[in-house]
């Protein structure tokens, strides 16, 4: 399940033994509420769809198939989104050889506005470059990414495509391999506690801690902290709690657990 990057839709795939389910839906993130839904009528086989992502500007849907591991793109626009019109512009992008090693499971949108795609039992990913473009311009391209001798399986990991996570790179701009991200560290102890718990943070920094109950309620927040910070959580209601720290660069997340 994907949820459009503008947060208007919602999409679901979902094989093997559940009825070969992809559809799409109009999504309202003020209410929860979904509606005008589509069935997408991919014309598969048995085994069904795996992997859905939305195009950066809304505009196109990706799903992979299971049996064939075949990636196809629908256009969300055409037609005025019409059912039909969306249904009649699926497209296949992608090429792969049907044979076992030769799948597209998962897809995930990247924050550099590209399109991955876990390949089965490879030592390498593929890529949609340009998922805004209609049809084969969008160009796929497999063995877009060396996992270095590590082999995929049917996974990525899983990102929030309506989040914006442009803020929470911290100075890669001379690249991934060469940042020194060690002492971007949040400590909690105890861990469990009663009455108070103690946050340590980088020393060198400020950031706004915020500390959520595990239906995602924001129960405290504290401003332009750096170094050691007490908080008292004798008032907590036992249970499982997340701990957020955030500042233009970084986000640190962690949790406690109040007795």
């Amino acid at each position: 399940m994907k949820i459009s990057p503008n947060g208007d839709k919602i999409a679901v795939a979902c094989g093997n033994t559940c009825d070969n389910i992809k559809e799409i839906f109009d999504f309202d993130a003020s209410t929860g509420v979904i509606s005008n839904f589509i069935d997408l009528d991919l014309q598969i086989d048995t085994f069904g769809t795996y992997g859905v992502a939305f195009s950066p500007d809304n505009s196109k849907l990706y799903l992979t198939e299971m049996g064939y591991g075949q990636i196809y793109q629908y256009d969300l626009l055409t037609g005025g989104g019409q059912p039909n019109s969306i249904r009649a512009s699926k497209i296949k992008i992608s090429n792969l050889t049907q044979s076992t090693g030769e799948l597209a499971y998962t897809l995930q949108l990247g924050i550099d506005g590209k399109i991955y795609a876990a390949r089965l039992n490879r030592n390498f990913l593929a890529a949609i470059n340009n998922p805004n473009v209609q049809g084969l311009g969008c160009n796929f391209q497999d063995n877009a990414v060396s996992l270095n001798g590590k082999t995929c399986s049917f996974g990525l990991p899983n990102f929030i495509d309506s989040y914006d996570y442009s803020n929470t790179i911290f100075d890669c701009e001379t690249g991934i391999n060469e940042v020194d991200n060690t002492d971007l560290i949040m400590k909690i102890y105890p861990n469990p506690a009663q009455q108070l718990f103690t946050i340590e943070l980088p020393t060198d920094r400020n950031f706004t801690i915020s500390i959520f109950d595990i239906t995602g309620r924001k129960v405290q927040e504290k401003k332009n902290v750096t170094g050691t910070v007490k908080v008292d959580c004798s008032g907590f209601s036992s249970g499982i709690y997340f701990v957020q720290a955030m500042n233009e660069k970084a986000v640190l997340t962690s949790k406690f657990i109040k007795e």
